[in-house]
């Protein structure tokens, strides 16, 4: 792998790694016996931030392939701007839930070459489209601000009318990044936020290696 290649895998590795931290600190909040107006803010905090890493592994991948970023996404942060862009760019970018295994003889037979041993599958129930991801960006909006007195709403009834669908927000969000496969034109990346064996993130790239079948 060259060094550029080793360098894009270790940028890709640390986003990983902070996202990691983020679902870290909001289990952890979950564990808090404390005020849980003030605890569901704060995850609604960090899955916008989780979001919007989302969107930075989409550059980071559209440089991957293409080997160099526009100077214009220096200061993008939301994902919809940066969904914007890529389709400016006609670039179709595939952020996909995937599991990885040993390549089956279905597997092999369907690629049409016997020489594959590793399978990357995606995981149905668990994809999101860009448009989805942003309207769950969107909601975490209303924990980004201080209640208006006038808006008839208190700390407790708007947890009461908001936290349910924050917390479905945080686990589909977690399920599809925690196993992840981004590909743009046969470049690619798998990670996994939190290893079996270890419990570390790890983040291989796949970029251009024949032995790899992918089936989403």
């Amino acid at each position: 792998m060259t060094k550029t290649r080793i360098a894009l895998v270790n940028k890709y590795s640390k986003l990983m790694h902070i996202i990691r931290k983020r679902f870290d600190i909001i289990d952890l909040m979950m564990g808090v016996d404390e005020d849980r107006f003030l605890i569901a803010e704060t995850c609604g905090f960090h899955l916008r931030k989780i979001i919007e890493a989302i969107g930075s592994a989409c550059l980071i991948s559209l440089e991957n392939q293409t080997g160099k970023i526009d100077d214009t996404t220096t200061h993008m942060y939301k994902p919809d701007q940066v969904f914007r862009f890529l389709k400016k760019k006609s670039k179709q970018i595939s952020l996909t839930p995937s599991q990885i295994r040993q390549s089956t003889i279905e597997d092999k037979t369907i690629c049409g070459d016997h020489n594959v041993n590793v399978t990357i599958e995606g995981i149905a129930q668990y994809k999101l489209s860009w448009k989805e991801i942003v309207e769950i960006y969107t909601r975490t909006n209303k924990w980004n601000h201080e209640i208006n007195p006038y808006s008839g709403f208190n700390q407790e009834s708007f947890y009461s009318t908001h936290a349910a669908k924050l917390l479905e927000d945080i686990e589909k969000i977690r399920n599809f990044i925690f196993r992840n496969c981004i590909i743009l034109e046969g470049e690619a990346f798998y990670c996994i936020l939190k290893d079996k064996v270890d419990n570390q993130v790890k983040v291989a790239s796949l970029s251009k290696r024949k032995n790899v079948v992918y089936k989403f």
